[in-house]
């Protein structure tokens, strides 16, 4: 059985060496495919080298980290780095909670310009979403963008969230991170339990957020079975059969 790891960062920021790195991911013949998200252009550069190297296995996601915004010349650059390679728009949003952060002006300028850019291209958008579900909620279930797929990544919010989303937003996913197997966190296990099965992904974050049993160590992606295991429980169902979905979401949502 393998699996898809929906969101990764396996760069030179965190790794020595990170095309062994991935290799020795690879070799564990645990994994089908993995999404790696690019924050900035230097990830982006990171991306397209890592998919040189395997091609089979990387899938792109490009754009640039509410964090790491400085306006719409962001989305004008970003545009040049978007090909045939090119599975997704992310990971992009809104991010209220560091004080130093981009200004909210700025973050809502370049979120809804990559939307269009995502929108133009036909392309689904990765969106990063921290303290300001209020925000990202009145911008995407505009009319406008209800032909444009959104998956938010680690998804953070409760049940009440998933359901004023699903109920507006008319192409909405949830992908769920290594959180959702923390013991404490109760809130992301009720969440997951009305997700419908086919708005739903997996992902690690590597190298963040790392899956019991193995929290407090680096992650790496082919832990992502531990958050399928998860889900599976939670949900009430096989793993196999969430394999088998998952896999089936990804070619509905990204045309892989």
């Amino acid at each position: 059985m393998k699996f898809i790891d929906l969101h990764t960062h396996p760069y030179l920021e965190y790794y020595e060496n990170p095309i062994e790195e991935v290799q020795s991911w690879i070799d564990t013949n645990e994994l089908e495919m993995i999404f790696f998200t690019g924050v900035s252009f230097k990830e982006i550069e990171e991306i397209k080298t890592m998919k040189k190297a395997f091609p089979k296995f990387v899938q792109e996601v490009l754009g640039i980290h509410p964090m790491e915004v400085k306006g719409k010349e962001d989305t004008n650059k970003l545009t040049e780095f978007i090909n045939e390679d090119t599975v997704a728009i992310g990971e992009v949003g809104l991010d209220y909670y560091y004080k130093e952060n981009p200004s909210k002006e700025i973050q809502i300028e370049s979120f809804i310009a990559h939307i269009e850019i995502a929108k133009a291209k036909n392309l689904p958008v990765v969106i990063h979403s921290r303290d300001a579900f209020n925000d990202i909620f009145e911008i995407i279930s505009r009319e406008e963008y209800q032909d444009v797929k959104f998956i938010f990544h680690t998804f953070s919010g409760d049940s009440f969230e998933v359901e004023r989303f699903l109920k507006h937003v008319k192409n909405i996913y949830f992908s769920f991170s290594g959180v959702i197997t923390f013991k404490n966190n109760h809130a992301s296990r009720e969440a997951c339990k009305i997700v419908p099965l086919d708005r739903i992904f997996c992902e690690t974050d590597t190298p963040y957020l790392t899956p019991m049993p193995f929290r407090g160590k680096p992650n790496k992606s082919p832990y992502v079975k531990y958050v399928y295991e998860k889900i599976a429980e939670v949900k009430g169902i096989d793993l196999e059969t969430l394999v088998n979905q998952i896999r089936k979401n990804v070619k509905d949502v990204f045309n892989i």
